[in-house]
């Protein structure tokens, strides 16, 4: 005998799930029903071109009482960490847009009872409203459960086939090989030619939540957001940081290696891995520590690296000695084929990038001008005085030191970032304030007043921004211009630069 049971839901209900949301839905009841170990071999699904319907189905069973009751839900009373539904909504709503957006005719059977999505009448506060019903009747035991769905499209049927695959269970098909794996985590590589082969993904209480950009699956059977709404739509940075960790924290030093090795891509700043731009150090640094853990993996990775990796300086070191240091590693023959990585693999045994610009004489050797280089340099402040007046925007000008080695470039300038700078006549405000600038001791000679004239406005101009920046591209553009409009005036200073020699 037929009887109809009503659901307090509307139809009018506000809420839009996508066809593959509304099929995942439908799989969850039945991964949580089997659990992960048995999933894979007791759940099945199958689609009828002809009927255009799909079937799924597993050997286990459940009662209607868990349909009918919005909120209820088995799952919240157990303790097993990998049961996806909590809310007790999942088939309610899934079946409410299923009948109503798709137009999807929905039965459910089990044990002795089945059951069909339908829709009935009601009243609320004396208004006709209709609300979401099953049309249930008896029948015979059944040993299992069954979910048929017809009107249902090849296209939307093919999308099935991705929700099963989002939830953990160790016949995953796109789970090639594995790294490591405990009672509550696992790591895999992502199998050849699957979806997830590229992007790899992050599965965190037998779901798949969201892509980490990297051939790596991660799952932690245990992790849930402090914020999870019934979609599971969001899953924020802080929360990949730490699934990720509880899942790192319980390898071996050897499988953080190999996760570390697989990361290789994202080793550096500049490393984006895909469009929610991740940003990777915390985690590649928290590996770093698993590894060196053991002295033996520190070697080999040594081994592996050590001539093809240069640890960079630290986020608060970054200043003029890096940027010296970046200008000699950039034309380093030696050394400049190398790749920077962050800060930590110096805990692998990884040179730093200090320590190898220190040890290779890239650092500028500094003493204070003599006499004579003094009279150049005062020649070379007159001429940004009068030559560059309105160009450069100094009280007085920066005290300059001579570079006694031959570093790679001629001159150099220590600078500090500022606010509220002048501007120039060109309307350039002044962005940095040269504390002090260095000149190469081989351009103060009767021959290279040019040269000594140009590095040293260049290095002047550093107060409008770095080498890269537009405004400083602009000045020493228009400073170019002004040396061939104002040649004669410094022919004159040419002069006077020649007889220093004499002079003195």
């Amino acid at each position: 005998m037929q009887q109809i049971e009503k659901l307090n839901l509307v139809m009018s209900y506000p809420v839009k799930w996508t066809v593959f949301a509304v099929m995942r839905d439908y799989v969850q009841n039945f991964y949580d029903a089997v659990g992960p170990d048995r999933f894979g071999k007791d759940f099945s699904y199958a689609y009828n071109e002809e009927t255009k319907s799909l079937r799924m189905q597993t050997n286990r069973d459940f009662s209607m009482d868990w349909l009918t009751c919005i909120g209820a839900s088995s799952k919240r009373s157990t303790p097993t960490p990998m049961q996806v539904g909590r809310f007790g909504e999942g088939f309610k709503i899934a079946s409410l847009i299923a009948y109503r957006d798709y137009g999807w005719d929905i039965t459910m059977e089990s044990r002795e009872w089945k059951m069909h999505v339908t829709e009935a009448a009601d009243r609320i506060d004396g208004t006709e409203v209709k609300v979401l019903a099953y049309e249930t009747e008896e029948r015979e035991f059944l040993a299992g459960s069954v979910l048929t769905l017809k009107n249902v499209s090849r296209q939307d049927a093919d999308l099935c086939e991705k929700a099963v695959e989002d939830y953990f269970y160790r016949e995953n098909p796109n789970f090639l090989e594995s790294i490591a794996e405990t009672d509550f985590c696992a790591v895999y590589l992502p199998s050849k030619g699957s979806r997830f082969e590229e992007r790899g993904a992050l599965y965190a209480g037998g779901l798949n939540r969201i892509s980490l950009g990297v051939p790596l699956i991660v799952c932690n059977h245990t992790y849930r957001p402090e914020k999870e709404g019934r979609e599971r739509d969001h899953f924020y940075e802080n929360d990949i940081k730490r699934c990720s960790k509880e899942v790192f924290d319980q390898i071996s030093p050897k499988a953080a290696g190999r996760i570390l090795r697989v990361l290789e891509r994202v080793w550096s700043r500049s490393a984006k891995a895909g469009r929610w731009d991740y940003d990777w150090e915390e985690t590649v640094s928290h590996l770093i520590r698993r590894v060196a853990e053991d002295s033996k993996e520190v070697e080999r990775f040594r081994k592996e690296y050590g001539s093809r990796l240069v640890a960079d300086f630290p986020d608060e070191e970054y200043g003029n000695r890096r940027k010296l240091a970046l200008a000699w590693f950039g034309k380093s023959v030696e050394f400049g084929n190398r790749r920077i990585v962050f800060s930590d693999f110096e805990t692998l045994s990884i040179d730093s990038l200090d320590s190898l610009c220190r040890e290779h004489g890239g650092y500028e050797q500094l003493r204070e001008a003599n006499l004579k280089e003094q009279r150049y340099l005062d020649i070379l402040e007159r001429i940004a005085a009068t030559v560059f007046k309105g160009y450069v925007c100094y009280n007085q000008f920066p005290h300059c030191r001579i570079i006694t080695n031959r570093t790679v470039n001629a001159g150099s300038a220590f600078s500090v970032d500022m606010t509220g700078g002048e501007k120039n006549s060109f309307g350039l405000k002044v962005r940095q304030e040269i504390r002090t600038i260095q000149l190469r001791v081989e351009l103060f000679a009767q021959d290279r007043f040019s040269e000594a004239v140009a590095v040293y406005m260049h290095e002047l101009m550093h107060q409008f921004g770095g080498d890269g920046s537009e405004a400083f591209r602009k000045m020493i553009t228009l400073m170019a211009l002004q040396m061939l409009r104002e040649a004669k005036q410094l022919e004159e200073y040419e002069k006077e630069w020649k007889a220093v020699e004499g002079d003195v």
